[in-house]
């Protein structure tokens, strides 16, 4: 059974693919190939079978949702281990769309292969029933956040799953427009400009030519925090 290379086997562990044994995760992935992705590319659009099983090598990407009338609303960010188009592989289209917003790299494996080799080898299959479990999980926990958040605390969270780390002053920047965090944020640009404005006014955060800066990661993650907590007891 050929290796899998270092690349593709940091990725792997670095999420729940990081369970399994080295026989298992070369099963699985040895017959993918790599895609190099660029920022902006939407990978599949609603009600679309996904052509692929995506293990993110590199890069940021996420899940959202559309409305006829244009408005957007991101579910889920995808970061490197992650994967992407198992609940699809498994159980057919969905109304999600997915979006790079950086450069990616992502390890592709053709969807049959990947539910043949899940429905015949056990550890496999548990491990991507405890992926769907967690999908759902997150789904609620989302979308409890977005029903029961004000458009102040949407934000945050979103700045702050957004946010990347710099060597200098400001150590976080969330490279994001504004329009873009109005359709994450499930709001429109009038009210998500207003809302930064205070955060700002607050020294909690900077917007810029090169994205918002995170003044006071810290503050801003106690504003998101209560709306976007897991729930405290299982369900």
């Amino acid at each position: 059974m050929p290796s899998l290379s270092p690349a593709i086997e940091e990725a792997a562990c670095k999420g729940i693919l990081g369970r399994l044994n080295s026989q298992m995760k070369s099963l699985l992935l040895s017959s993918g190939h790599l895609n190099h992705v660029p920022a902006g590319t939407l990978l599949y659009v609603a009600e679309d079978r996904p052509p692929f099983v995506g293990l993110i090598v590199d890069g940021f990407l996420r899940v959202f949702v559309a409305a006829p009338s244009g408005r957007e609303s991101t579910i889920r960010y995808v970061r490197p281990g992650d994967l992407l188009g198992v609940v699809a592989a498994l159980s057919g289209p969905s109304a999600t769309w997915v979006q790079t917003l950086s450069d990616s790299r992502i390890w592709m494996l053709d969807p049959i292969r990947f539910r043949r080799t899940a429905q015949t080898e056990l550890p496999i299959a548990w491990v991507m029933a405890e992926e769907c479990a967690r999908r759902v999980a997150d789904l609620v926990n989302e979308i409890s956040g977005s029903a029961f958040a004000s458009v102040r605390q949407r934000i945050a969270h979103h700045l702050l799953s957004l946010a990347r780390s710099q060597t200098v002053a400001p150590f976080l920047v969330a490279q994001i427009t504004q329009v873009d965090l109005a359709n994450a944020a499930g709001s429109v640009r009038e009210v998500t400009v207003r809302e930064l404005r205070a955060l700002k006014e607050e020294g909690l955060v900077r917007p810029g030519r090169g994205g918002i800066a995170i003044l006071d990661p810290d503050r801003l993650q106690r504003i998101a925090v209560e709306a976007f907590k897991p729930a405290a007891s299982g369900t």
